[in-house]
């Protein structure tokens, strides 16, 4: 989105799509605020849709973690638990 010049809106403009600019209430010699939007909202639907096709593995896993969490052989490597401690440590000290 781009927005030129930086004083404020007196009016509100309403048009169809390919239709003339409509007054804005301003008065003359002031230039006109204008609104730029980029073709970004259709590459976002593209990406969006495209994310909805990659599998989700968490969803398998998240069975046998509950079953071997709830009959006790689940078994976390302490190296491994010990480093997404300090990873998630470092990225909230980060911010």
């Amino acid at each position: 989105m781009k927005i030129t010049n930086g004083q404020r809106m007196t009016g509100v403009v309403q048009g169809k799509s390919g239709s003339s600019p409509q007054s804005t209430g301003k008065a003359a010699g002031q230039s006109a605020d204008r609104v730029a939007l980029s073709g970004g909202n259709e590459e976002i639907g593209k990406l969006s849709a495209m994310m909805q096709q990659i599998p989700d593995n968490s969803v398998r896993k998240v069975p046998h973690l509950r079953e071997t969490i709830s009959d006790g052989t689940y078994h976390a490597e302490s190296r491994d638990v010990a480093e997404k401690v300090l990873d998630r440590w470092h990225d909230f000290a980060v911010q």
